[in-house]
């Protein structure tokens, strides 16, 4: 069974691979790398293939779990759920600010 995964791992990294050199040459590199959802595949892509090719070397297996974020490349692909983690990646500034100020106005009371 491991040697299955090991050919599916293999098939799909391949497949992931092509589908980025397509998307790559078809926007060029400038507007590539301009799009957030493109440089994250090229993130995963790259790392999976680092993966692949080094083995042996002791601390991949930290690199491989990178490989699960392969699924979050399906949020790029879909536009109603690209909105959805736009819109709270844009919130969490704000969401930030917030928790400081309370936790300020904790601090603030709890030396009163």
């Amino acid at each position: 069974t491991e040697r299955f995964f090991d050919i599916l791992d293999i098939i799909f990294t391949s497949l992931f691979t092509v589908e980025l050199a397509v998307n790559l040459f078809a926007n060029w590199l400038w507007p590539f790398f301009n799009d957030g959802w493109s440089v994250f595949d090229f993130i995963v892509v790259f790392v999976s293939l680092v993966a692949m090719g080094v083995e042996d070397v002791p601390g991949v297996s930290t690199l491989r779990l990178m490989r699960a974020f392969r699924v979050l490349r399906l949020f790029g692909r879909l536009s109603s759920l690209r909105q959805i983690i736009n819109a709270l990646t844009a919130a969490l500034l704000p969401v930030l600010n917030a928790f400081l100020i309370m936790g300020l106005v904790t601090a603030i009371y709890a030396i009163l």
